[in-house]
C-alpha cells in the first residue's frame, strides 16, 4: 500500500528534479519513465515512455513519473497517451510511492529493507537478484501475497 497520497513522499521539498514532457504510452505514476529515443514534442520536451533497458536491474531510467495535479487526478490514475506529464528525479534518500510489480512464479512477500530494481520491460520495481540487477530502491513497507502490481512505499538508493 502507498504511503500518503502523492509520488513524491517529501511533498514539494524534494531535491531532485522536476520536469515536465509528453508521455507516448498509458503509465500510470509510480512508474519508472526512459527518454523516448530521438523524439522531442512541439514545446522541445521530450517524450516519455516506460522504462525498457532490456535486462533487469539496469538502471538507464531516473525519472518517477507523478501523478496529474493540474487536472486533479489521484496517483492511482494512468495517463493518457501523447498527454502532457510531469515527471520527478530522484536522488539518493528520496522517498517515493513507486509501482511495485508482479513476479510470476513467487509468493510477492515483501519486507521492509528488501532491495528493488527496474524490471526490464515495465518500469516497475521487481526485487533485486544478486546479479547483474542495481537496486534501485528499497522497501519501506510490508506487503503480504501482493497478487498484482501496487503503488508501494520506497527509497530511492
Amino acid at each position: 500500500m502507498a504511503h500518503g497520497n502523492r509520488i513524491v513522499i517529501q511533498g514539494d521539498q524534494g531535491k531532485g528534479n522536476y520536469e515536465e514532457g509528453t508521455i507516448k504510452d498509458t503509465s500510470s505514476p509510480g512508474t519508472i519513465m526512459q527518454v523516448q529515443a530521438a523524439a522531442l514534442d512541439g514545446n522541445r520536451r521530450f517524450n516519455w515512455i516506460a522504462a525498457n533497458s532490456g535486462t533487469d536491474g539496469l538502471n538507464k531510467a531516473s525519472a518517477v513519473l507523478r501523478e496529474d495535479l493540474t487536472q486533479g487526478l489521484p496517483m492511482t490514475t494512468a495517463y493518457v497517451t501523447s498527454t502532457h506529464c510531469f515527471l520527478y528525479h530522484p536522488i539518493p534518500g528520496d522517498e517515493l510511492n513507486c509501482i511495485l510489480g508482479e513476479v510470476a512464479g513467487t509468493g510477492n512477500t515483501y519486507a521492509i529493507g528488501d532491495m528493488l530494481m527496474q524490471d526490464a520491460e515495465t518500469g516497475l520495481l521487481v526485487p533485486a537478484a544478486s546479479t547483474p540487477g542495481q537496486p534501485w530502491a528499497i522497501c519501506l513497507e510490508v506487503l503480504t501475497q501482493v497478487a498484482a502490481a501496487n503503488l508501494t512505499w520506497v527509497k530511492k538508493l
